[in-house]
C-alpha cells in the first residue's frame, strides 16, 4: 500500500531543498527508507476502530494524510474517508469536508452537521514532511556507505603495450582476485612486481574508510527520527553511564509531540462518538507500549538505566 501523500505534501518539501539537484525523492532507495519510517510512525499508536472499517486504510489515512472525514452514508454505514478542507469558521478552522469517492460520489459535508473530522496534528498535517526528510538523509547516508565501501576494495592500475598484454594483465588478475594459490605467466608478459607495469592505485586504504563512522550516522538519524515520533531511544552510542535524570529528560523530550497528537486524534474521536452514539466502546486511541511512558521500570535501585 502506497502511503497516502498529495503532490502539494510532497512540492511542500521538494521545493525547498537546495542545491536544486539534491533530489533523491524518487529513488528506490529513498522509498525504502520512507516506507519503513512511516510504518514506525504508525507503530506509535493502537487503534480500537469499527470491525467494518478498514484500519490499514485509517492508519495510513490519519497518521501520513493528516486526518479523515467519519460521516455516514446509505451503502456502507459510517465510514472514514480522505477529503479536501475547505470554508473557515471565526477561528479560521475549516468548516467543510470535500469527499471524492466513485463509490460514494462527490459530497460536501458540514464539519458538526453532517460530519466529523479527526485530525493529527493541531496544523491539520501528518507526518509526510518527518518521513520524507529523514528518508531522504537515510537514503543519502546509506549511499556514502555503500560508495565508501566499493571505494575501499584494493585496487590497481596497469601500463600494457598492446591489447594482447592487457588481456594477459586481466586474465591474470582475475585468477588472482579468484583465489588461487600460485599464478604462472610467461617472462615476455612481465609480472606484478615490475612497477612500471602494474602497481597500485591507492595503498592507504583504512585512511578513507569511513563506512563504520556513517553507520553510526544512520543508526543517530534513525534514533532521531524516533524520538520525533515518540519512540524512546537511550542514546547507546554513549560512553558514560546514563543516571535518572537524562533519561527522564530523553523520554520527555520523546513523548512531547506524540502526546500532543494522542489528545488531537481522541478528541477528534470523542467528537465522532458524540455525533455518532451507535460508535460508543468501537473507537478509541492510546500508546501501544504503555510501560515506555516512564521511567520507573528502566530504573534500578541505583538510580542508573
Amino acid at each position: 500500500m502506497q502511503p497516502p501523500y498529495t503532490y502539494a505534501a510532497l512540492n511542500a518539501v521538494e521545493g525547498t531543498i537546495h542545491p536544486s539537484f539534491l533530489h533523491i525523492h524518487n529513488t528506490s532507495l529513498a522509498k525504502f527508507f520512507k516506507r519503513y519510517l512511516l510504518q514506525d510512525a504508525i507503530s506509535v499508536f493502537k487503534f480500537k476502530l469499527p470491525e467494518w472499517w478498514d484500519a490499514d486504510y485509517f492508519r495510513y489515512s490519519l497518521i501520513g494524510f493528516g486526518f479523515v472525514t467519519v460521516f455516514k452514508t446509505d451503502k456502507f454505514g459510517i465510514i472514514p474517508q480522505q477529503c479536501g478542507l475547505s470554508g473557515f469558521n471565526v477561528f479560521y478552522r475549516p468548516t467543510e469536508c470535500t469527499i471524492a469517492n466513485p463509490l460514494i460520489g462527490s459530497k460536501i459535508l458540514r464539519i458538526g452537521q453532517n460530519c466529523e473530522l479527526i485530525k493529527m496534528q493541531p496544523d491539520y498535517s501528518g507526518v509526510a514532511s518527518l518521513v520524507d526528510y529523514y528518508g531522504d538523509l537515510m537514503a543519502l547516508t546509506w549511499e556514502g556507505i555503500t560508495t565508501n565501501i566499493l571505494n575501499s576494495k584494493l585496487a590497481y592500475i596497469g601500463y600494457a603495450d598492446g591489447k594482447e598484454q592487457a588481456e594477459t594483465f586481466k586474465k591474470l588478475f582475475d585468477k588472482i582476485a579468484s583465489g588461487e594459490p600460485a599464478v604462472v605467466v610467461k617472462k615476455k608478459n612481465s609480472t606484478l612486481t615490475d612497477s612500471d607495469k602494474f602497481q597500485f592505485f591507492t595503498q592507504n586504504l583504512g585512511q578513507n574508510y569511513i563506512a563504520p563512522d556513517m553507520l553510526d550516522s544512520l543508526r543517530s538519524i534513525q534514533a532521531a527520527f524516533r524520538a520525533e515520533i515518540g519512540i524512546p531511544d537511550l542514546n547507546v552510542q554513549k560512553k558514560e553511564r546514563l543516571i535518572t535524570a537524562e533519561a527522564t529528560k530523553t523520554d520527555i523530550y520523546t513523548r512531547a509531540k506524540s502526546m500532543v497528537w494522542l489528545e488531537e486524534i481522541r478528541e477528534g474521536m470523542e467528537k465522532v462518538v458524540q455525533k455518532f452514539p451507535e460508535l460508543d466502546g468501537m473507537l478509541s486511541v492510546d500508546f501501544r507500549f504503555k510501560e515506555v511512558e516512564g521511567d520507573a521500570s528502566n530504573i534500578n535501585s541505583t538510580g542508573v538505566v
